[in-house]
């Protein structure tokens, strides 16, 4: 028992270390990309003075490691991630809203590989060596080796400039008084509006991410059919 123990607190240890040397890695990373961020943040029409304000209020204006420890320090403390420039709101604020979001894009992404994986994995068994087996497996292959983002630049090209059938980005409007869970198709769903679900669902589909089609084929045919 006593070296089960051990061996849990070596890994809660390790899991520490390696989680504030990615803090650092990301944090530095993003303090190397050009550009001021504090002036993209106000506006070309900030003052020199607002800007300076705005800047030693974020400890911008500081050496690179007192604003890690800094950040570092608001976390352990306060459960504080920061401010963020875009929103000009506090990170966890943020991260409260859009994460049920991104959960459910999430979710449905899953659903969507788990169905496709499922039937292109029976149909490539039940018809192995032939024809159809070869365009299975070149169509997933080619979903394997093709970065995402160019299937993301194509499905953009034909289903939302060529065919309008899912809107390009942005998301619907939810009324304050059905959000329960923060997660808009479920909440919709709970509140009974079926139309605002299917508004909801055509926008994340138009967000699932190219990866469902990274789909291989000897992870998905059902045990019962590999031959």
């Amino acid at each position: 028992m006593k070296k089960t123990y051990t061996i849990v607190i070596k890994k809660i240890v390790h899991m520490v270390f390696i989680l504030l040397l990615l803090s650092l890695i990301v944090f530095s990373f993003i303090r190397l990309i050009p550009g001021d961020p504090v002036k993209s943040s106000l506006g070309p029409l900030a003052s020199d003075e607002t800007i300076a304000a705005y800047r030693h209020q974020l400890y911008f204006d500081r050496p690179f490691v007192v604003q890690w420890l800094h950040w570092l320090k608001g976390i352990i403390t306060a459960g504080d991630f920061g401010q963020s420039l875009y929103t000009h709101r506090n990170v966890s604020i943020d991260i409260a809203q859009y994460l049920p979001r991104s959960l459910e894009l999430c979710l449905l992404a899953a659903v969507l590989i788990l169905v496709l994986g499922v039937l292109v994995g029976t149909v490539s068994a039940l018809f192995k060596n032939t024809w159809v087996d070869n365009v299975v497996r070149f169509i997933t292959y080619l979903g394997v080796v093709t970065p995402a983002y160019a299937f993301g630049i194509v499905f953009m090209l034909i289903f939302a400039y060529g065919l309008k059938v899912f809107p390009i980005g942005g998301f619907p409007d939810i009324p304050e008084e059905i959000i329960k869970t923060g997660a808009p198709a479920l909440d919709s769903i709970l509140s009974g509006d079926f139309a605002l679900f299917g508004q909801c669902m055509r926008f994340h589909v138009s967000a699932l991410p190219s990866g469902v089609l990274r789909i291989r084929r000897g992870f998905t045919v059902p045990p019962w059919l590999k031959l």
